[in-house]
């Protein structure tokens, strides 16, 4: 049977953010920037996942997540970075392997999946995961041969005409496993900046004569990420607003939308209400017809149907249907 492998890249510093923790473990919506993508590949149904990382702090929640590690001593780029879990790579190499970016939040399941469906039915070597934005910036453009990938080309080596395409590399590639272990070797660092980049596997495999595709996502998020404070606030924003489109879709009540923060991985029921500056984040579920609110904080807590929580702090705990906690108290188990 194939295997489907995930390695995702986190090793970055990330010095613009001037973080007391290492950029991927900075938190949107309450939850690492990190956890948002392992998340996704686990629910995608990775059956190996493998983190890249140097920094201490990430390599300690890997583990704390029971995710494999592999260490970058030198940050010398993306093909780098994906060569130093060739070890991983070789123990799994009969199948499929996802290359993701550890800061990039929004690379759902769903986009996963569906880039992974086409890159099989088309018998791809390399499937790469693109977006569409009005505006591509400083982004690598998708080149097409009809609906073939032809190239990446970066933002700095495009053509006039090159610089007016909206399609653009979001950072995320299926390979064929054993293709991509091959292809590591092959990638050169003969740039400016003296670093071996993974966009360059996309030359060495369509010049091999294997076949290169790309899957459009169906939301340009996937491709948002941070790399300062300003940048991981609109990421919150974000967030914060996909989530509350997401629960006024399935029933529940939202008084405001400002103040209001839900994690990605909490549960409302329909008939619920959250009134404003309410944070609720971790592996938190709210039962119908609960009121949650005004200003209080739910963490990783379940809250009974009908219960009422006023001006209060749940963390870690369970509270009874139909009771009342608040105003002003702090429930911990």
């Amino acid at each position: 049977m194939k295997e489907t492998n995930v390695v995702i890249l986190a090793a970055g510093q990330g010095k613009r953010m001037r973080a007391v923790c290492s950029k991927v473990l900075c938190t949107v919506a309450g939850k690492p920037m990190l956890l948002w993508v392992t998340d996704a590949a686990r629910k995608a149904g990775a059956d190996h996942v493998c983190v890249v990382a140097s920094e201490p702090d990430v390599i300690q929640a890997v583990k704390d997540a029971g995710f494999e590690v592999r260490i970058q001593t030198e940050r010398l780029g993306t093909g780098h970075a994906t060569r130093m879990a060739a070890d991983f790579l070789e123990q799994h190499k009969n199948g499929d392997t996802l290359v993701l970016c550890g800061d990039a939040p929004f690379m759902d399941s769903d986009t996963i999946r569906k880039a992974y469906e086409q890159h099989i039915a088309e018998d791809n070597a390399l499937t790469v995961v693109t977006a569409e934005l009005p505006d591509a910036g400083p982004y690598g453009r998708i080149i097409r041969d009809g609906n073939r990938l032809a190239a990446i080309v970066e933002r700095a080596d495009c053509t006039p005409e090159q610089v007016l395409i909206r399609e653009i590399n979001s950072g995320a590639f299926w390979f064929k496993t054993d293709i991509l272990i091959d292809t590591l070797g092959k990638i050169r660092n003969n740039n400016a900046q003296g670093e071996y980049y993974l966009t360059d596997a996309v030359a060495i495999i369509i010049e091999a004569g294997y076949k290169a595709g790309a899957r459009l996502a169906d939301s340009q998020d996937v491709v948002l990420g941070a790399n300062d404070p300003a940048g991981l606030l609109l990421l919150n924003e974000r967030a914060a607003a996909m989530a509350i489109e997401k629960h006024l879709s399935n029933g529940v009540q939202i008084e405001l939308r400002d103040g209001v923060m839900i994690g990605p991985d909490v549960e409302i029921e329909a008939g619920a209400c959250i009134l404003h500056g309410c944070t609720l984040t971790g592996r938190t579920v709210i039962r119908r017809g609960a009121v949650i609110g005004p200003n209080s904080i739910i963490r990783n807590s379940e809250i009974g149907e009908g219960t009422v929580v006023e001006y209060s702090v749940v963390e870690n705990a369970a509270v009874a249907p139909h009771g009342k906690v608040g105003p002003f108290r702090t429930v911990k188990d």
